[in-house]
């Protein structure tokens, strides 16, 4: 097996190589070609060798996984070597026996010495390199999980828990905010989220308090001066992919995971305040420097050291920008599919207070982005299917409100209708249908100041929507 593996790690380097050049459009002759398909064959054969020893002797292989885990993954990525979709579907295959074969107790530990390995490996020879080296590894992980019994999950569950952890910080290390890396973070959080399936719900409670942990633990005080705060994009790389973990989780879970969001709910509002304050201040900074620059040379140069400071590097802005637009994206993600799934009640009135001033404004941040379609792209798929679902659910709770004996609680309800609808505007005419049966069972109320108030708020949505409800409410 050692001696197979360095034939592997030699040849492939090899190959890697000859793909590359290729790749760069240099030119390459018919001996190259020859001796990569011969390469290609040699490295085929001690896959399919591996895999013959494997699957007769799986209790012996586990020392050698993570070498071989670190050797092949990257051939996955050939392009234009001879027979490299040949040479990938061996691999898989050889994955697939060492997934079924290998006993979960010996090949946890070796996936995470792999994963450690992978996911902080700044070596290799291009980012896209090892941005497939880390999704093939993903992906493994995956299939692996799917495999898991829960005795196993018990027995293991601290090294499971590093390996989420090494993986959920790869945007962190690799420093990448390309497509090809958010790619990464998609077969990283599919991978995590068939290990978090197999979690009790305090197990998952607990884990998701150690991602807080890291997440948390990058991100700048918030009373740092501007140039702490947004000197790094990094700082919130973290905050993206919890929040992608999260929007997933919800997406699988459902109603299972909505009590969970409680843990997370003020860190999703956090996030949309940076976003927004970063604009507003970035925006503050340069009417500053243009106002300052008016005002005499000596005071310009004063102005000019200041802009030196804060803001000479655009491109760090912009990085930064980019990095919170897309966590505040899964942020909504998360919290629509939370109101979608809720029939615990859980959005109330103060989860409806915590997060709904930052998305209100949000939804007219256009200053955040470079056009309008961008902008619109933003606001249309993001941020207003994430308010109208807040809206719904805490709606629907002051519904059933109305109905209360108590004349508090019917006037607390119809308060909370009638700033819905002037917080929402149009938008919310989506619950009217909704809301009609109650208030025509409201205004036949013994109290005669709740049927007042609730005229008011029928009069606050006719004028919101254009129409009389007359026809709608006998």
């Amino acid at each position: 097996l050692g001696e197979m593996l360095c034939l592997i790690e030699g040849q492939g380097a090899i190959l890697l190589q000859y793909d590359a050049t290729v790749e760069n459009n240099e030119e390459t002759s018919t001996t190259d070609r020859v001796q990569a398909r011969t390469l290609t064959l040699l490295i085929r054969s001690c896959v399919s060798a591996v895999a013959s020893i494997v699957t007769d002797l799986s209790s012996f292989f586990h020392p050698y996984m993570p070498r071989f885990l670190e050797a092949v993954t990257p051939l996955q990525s050939l392009r234009h070597s001879p027979d490299a979709s040949l040479l990938s579907r061996d691999i898989d295959q050889c994955l697939f026996v060492i997934t079924t074969k290998v006993p979960a107790r010996l090949s946890i530990p070796a996936i995470l010495q792999a994963s450690v390995s992978i996911f902080t490996n700044k070596k290799e020879s291009s980012v896209a390199l090892l941005h497939t080296t880390a999704s093939k590894l993903a992906d493994f992980q995956f299939s692996n999980w799917e495999e898991l019994d829960r005795s196993a999950v018990t027995s293991h569950l601290d090294n499971l828990q590093s390996i989420s952890l090494v993986g959920l910080n790869y945007r962190y290390t690799s420093g990448d905010q390309t497509s090809a890396g958010d790619e990464v973070d998609d077969h990283v959080c599919r991978a995590i989220i068939e290990f978090c399936l197999k979690l009790t719900e305090n197990e998952l409670r607990e884990f998701l308090v150690q991602l807080m942990d890291m997440k948390d633990n990058v991100l700048p005080d918030p009373e740092a001066s501007f140039e702490e705060k947004f000197s790094d994009w990094r700082m919130y790389a973290r905050s993206v992919v919890f929040f992608q973990l999260l929007s997933g989780l919800n997406g699988k879970l459902k109603h299972i995971f909505v009590p969970l969001m409680s843990l997370v709910w003020q860190g999703a509002a956090d996030l949309l305040s940076t976003l927004i304050n970063f604009v507003k201040e970035t925006k503050s900074v340069a009417q500053s420097d243009n106002s300052a620059g008016k005002k005499g040379k000596k005071r310009k140069l004063l102005s000019s050291a200041k802009k030196d400071a804060v803001t000479a590097d655009t491109g760090v802005q912009q990085q930064v920008l980019h990095e919170l637009i897309t966590g505040c994206g899964w942020v909504m993600k998360s919290v629509r599919k939370c109101c979608v799934h809720d029939n615990i009640n859980f959005i109330d009135q103060y989860q409806y207070e915590t997060i709904i001033r930052q998305l209100s404004t949000i939804y007219s941040l256009r200053e955040a982005f470079s056009s309008d379609t961008e902008y619109l792209t933003f606001a249309g798929d993001l941020v207003l299917p994430c308010i109208v679902q807040l809206v719904i659910a805490v709606g629907k709770d002051l519904l059933v409100m109305m109905r209360s004996s108590q004349k508090s609680v019917k006037t607390a309800a119809l308060r909370g209708l009638q700033k819905l609808f002037l917080d929402v505007g149009e938008e919310y005419l989506i619950l009217l249908p909704e809301c009609l049966p109650f208030l025509s069972e409201i205004l036949e109320d013994s109290d005669s100041g709740v049927v007042a108030l609730a005229s008011q708020v029928i009069q606050s949505i006719e004028d919101l929507s254009g129409e009389s409800l007359d026809s709608y409410l006998r």
